[in-house]
């Protein structure tokens, strides 16, 4: 049974004061809410500084307020035998007269934190071999800068203490890469490491000695922070996730590190198991006087401070008056430190949109068409956003990635053009992309970009696989069939109007290269083909699965290399699969078809008479796709190499093929069809959806040059959907080029996304049957309203297209690791075979 530590009190000046109950004092037989040491402060707990714990408060100013006379502070600590003074009241950070923050200063004194701050409890306390990193620059440190035109206090510091600083420096910045490759999420410890680079360059520009010291304080600063960060991330935060018994028992608490307050109890009780040194501050009524632990030589009655802390203020000469100006007033906490992390601009990844930053960029992108004002959608400004983290080293190959240009005799990128009568019954039009664009301008176009530099985790450089964007693969989970007895729940049924992305997915290592290349010679031409308006017919998943056989005849003339299945045996164990291995198959819905009579006398004949119409159409229609996909370059040449971008993919063996379709290479062909197919297919559906929008319905209302402008004008808001690339006014319905940042709905922030869902749902507003949640759903940006416009958009669009036609929908997807590490986008320019 477990001991217990009734404690006993004594009153003093009005005051109970605990006894100690325990004689031995060791660390580890001590729980978080134990007494190693402890004091009773002067400071009464005060209404207005009640603290929020995650958003919670811990006491509400109503409940202290009740117990204001008796409430007194009360610092705890179960690891340590003395207690610094702490953070009581409404801070006011300031420098001070060396530059740092006083007691507010986290290198110098230990500071209150809540989540995600823990890191700063593991700064080193002051120590010989870190000297340089809490001593301020005096004036005989620094030489005067002459020969200026204009007469001011100009100084550098002297070559031996900047060349101290840069050493420490350089130690910093070897202890922080060698964390990132251990913690490749730790991104902050990249901004530390750029921040203190351009400190240690503005020390040689020449400042005001007040500059100067500052400058000095922002290098010792970052250098201890990745100290502590790197610390934390290597040694303490692993304790958090116990492997074994054995890890669940209490750490040896490391007295080296200068340790933190907090004035949460968990926070305690995880800082204590980790061996961090930690003083629990809380009003003295919370203390359990039935069961807490107190070490008879517990009490204190001082505080003690580092004497390096300077409190006195820096004042001008002439004046006299103070210099530095608060860079925070409020309690001890979370958004303190946010406030002196100072890299750069001193903030700290701060979301909150800015409303100020909305106005001035309406005032500036604000603009009159056709007499009428128009505003741009208001979208976040990021006072400071962290960096990307830090890429894995590519290696020799992605050094030397070359600018693609297309050859001289190589077919035109297809175009921009609308789909005509290859997506839908509508009849063919031309539309030429080189028409005047600005009658078309949306106000909700998101082509007035506020790039914010934040991408997702670096895809693996082995995956075959494109990422998956989280909310479209559970909109694809949560398809509903809707079967029901009697219903044509596929009534705009298709085909694929280009290889079912699934084909690949379910495919064996082997049958996958044989259809990626396939696929890489055919590529372009059907691109081509598509975007012209070239009669494809029906064609079906498992036509697609035959024709992408089709590489192998050039693979050996003689009939296949050693370990190459021949067409016979190319037989993939899965049917039909949406757009990730992941994702749940839809039933094959039937295709459209002219619905049996209702008269029961004549059920059964009727229905013959349907199913035989319908198998005479389908075999017609069978043989016209057969006969598109035999016309492809796969099935009439015989191929000795293909192209990819800067890859020359090499045909003679199942060697060579297995060497150039790397998992890098095949991951980003993969994306490009992926990403072409969502394309293709939105259009397809908002032609089905919202025929009055492309000149379905009431056409003949509508002359020809008019019909083309309306049918413009709906491709114009459709390709606003996707995001445009550097130099274009609009996005291309075929991907013009793979780019190297994630944009658009692939975007990894809600406010990048934002625009193009936005988008994605005005085009939803003009389908038949948009439901009443949709159509009422708030529009206006923000970290709640956003993912929840998304989940309402990506659903409806998934579960639409299901009913519609029959098959999951292909999803958009983020980018692979080749076009992540990419340095610029690469053109696409196709993959047709070069006659040498």
């Amino acid at each position: 049974m477990t001991e217990s530590f009734p404690m006993n009190f004594t009153q003093e000046d009005g005051r109970w004061v605990p006894n100690g109950n325990e004689d031995l004092g060791r660390r580890l037989d001590y729980r978080a809410k134990d007494m190693l040491s402890f004091m009773i402060l002067d400071n009464e707990v005060l209404p207005e500084e009640a603290v929020k714990i995650n958003g919670s408060p811990v006491y509400t100013p109503e409940e202290l307020e009740k117990v204001r006379p008796h409430a007194l502070w009360l610092v705890t600590s179960p690891n340590m035998y003395s207690i610094p003074q702490p953070p009581i009241g409404i801070r006011h950070v300031r420098a001070r007269a060396n530059g740092k923050y006083g007691l507010d200063d986290r290198m110098q004194h230990p500071q209150v934190v809540c989540k995600g701050y823990e890191w700063i409890g593991c700064i080193p306390r002051p120590r010989e071999d870190l000297q340089i990193l809490r001593k301020t620059p005096r004036l005989e440190d620094t030489k005067l800068v002459t020969g200026t035109w204009i007469d001011t206090d100009c100084r550098i510091l002297s070559a031996e203490f900047v060349d101290a600083l840069r050493g420490q420096a350089t130690l910093c910045f070897d202890i922080a890469f060698k964390t990132l490759e251990r913690q490749r999420t730790a991104t902050i410890l990249s901004s530390m490491v750029a921040h203190t680079q351009q400190c240690l360059e503005r020390l040689t520009y020449g400042l005001p000695y007040r500059d100067l010291i500052l400058t000095v304080g922002d290098i010792q600063r970052a250098c201890l922070d990745i100290r502590g960060l790197s610390t934390y991330i290597t040694t303490f935060w692993p304790r958090s996730t116990p492997t074994s018994m054995e890890g669940l028992k209490p750490h040896n608490v490391d007295t080296s590190l200068i340790g933190c307050f907090t004035h949460s109890r968990e926070e305690a009780q995880f800082l204590h198991s980790i061996g961090i040194p930690v003083w629990w501050i809380r009003p003295n009524f919370t203390v359990n006087q039935f069961d807490t632990r107190v070490w008879t030589s517990a009490r204190q009655t001082t505080t003690y401070i580092d004497p390096s802390v300077v409190k006195e203020e820096y004042l001008e000469a002439e004046s006299g008056r103070r210099v530095f100006e608060d860079v925070y007033v409020g309690l001890p906490g979370t958004d303190l430190q946010r406030s002196t992390l100072r890299l750069g601009c001193r903030v700290f990844d701060v979301t909150e949109a800015s409303a100020i930053a909305y106005q001035r960029l309406e005032k500036k992108y604000r603009t009159n068409s056709s007499g009428s004002s128009g505003t741009i959608v208001p979208q976040p400004v990021y006072i400071y956003s962290l960096p990307d983290f830090l890429k894995p080293n590519p290696g020799p190959s992605a050094e030397t990635i070359a600018a693609a240009h297309p050859p001289t005799d190589a077919m035109l990128s297809p175009g921009s053009s609308i789909l005509s009568s290859s997506i839908s019954n509508h009849p063919p039009g031309s539309l030429s992309p080189s028409s005047d664009l600005s009658s078309f301008s949306s106000s909700s176009s998101p082509s007035v970009d506020i790039h914010v530099s934040r991408q997702p985790p670096m895809p693996l450089k082995t995956e075959k696989r494109p990422p998956d964007i989280p909310v479209w693969r559970n909109a694809l989970t949560d398809i509903q069939p809707l079967l029901k007895p009697g219903a044509r729940l596929a009534p705009h049924y298709d085909g694929y109007k280009l290889p079912e992305i699934g084909i690949f997915y379910n495919a064996t290592a082997e049958n996958e290269l044989i259809y990626l290349a396939t696929w890489l010679a055919t590529r372009q031409v059907h691109l081509y083909n598509l975007s012209n308006g070239v009669q494809l017919g029906t064609i079906k998943r498992q036509q697609w699965q035959n024709y992408l056989k089709a590489i192998l005849k050039s693979l050996n003339p003689e009939g296949g290399p050693p370990g190459i299945l021949d067409s016979s045996a190319l037989q993939d164990p899965t049917p039909a699969h949406p757009s990730s291995s992941s994702m749940p198959s839809l039933p094959s819905y039937p295709s459209q078809a002219t619905s049996a009579s209702h008269d029961p006398n004549s059920k059964r004949k009727s229905k013959s008479k349907s199913g035989s119409e319908r198998n005479r159409k389908r075999r017609k229609n069978d043989e016209g796709s057969d006969d598109y996909l035999t016309s492809l370059p796969a099935r009439q040449e015989r191929l000795d190499k293909i192209l990819w971008y800067e890859q020359t993919i090499m045909l003679g063996s199942k060697e060579d093929l297995q060497e150039a379709l790397t998992p890098e290479i095949s991951a980003e062909v993969l994306y490009e069809l992926r990403e072409t197919t969502f394309r293709v297919e939105l259009m397809a559906m908002d032609q089905v959806l919202a025929p009055h929008k492309w000149g379905g319905k009431d056409s003949n209302n509508v002359d020809g040059d008019g019909l083309v402008q309306v049918r413009l004008q709906r491709e114009m808001a459709l390709r606003r959907v996707f995001p445009t690339p550097p130099g274009e006014q609009v996005a291309e319905i075929f991907i013009s080029a793979i780019p190297n940042i994630d944009r658009g709905l692939a975007a990894a922030f809600w406010a990048d996304r934002h625009p193009y869902i936005k988008q994605l749902h005005s085009l939803m507003l003009d389908w038949e049957g948009c439901p009443r949640a949709l159509r009422e759903a708030p529009t206006s940006p923000g970290p709640n309203n956003t993912p929840e416009l998304e989940k309402l958009v990506v659903g409806h669009y998934c579960q639409t297209f299901a009913t519609s036609f029959g098959r999951a929908p292909v999803t958009p997807c983020r980018l692979p690791y080749r076009a992540r590490i990419r340095k610029q986008p690469a053109r696409s320019f196709g993959s047709l075979t070069e006659d040498n």
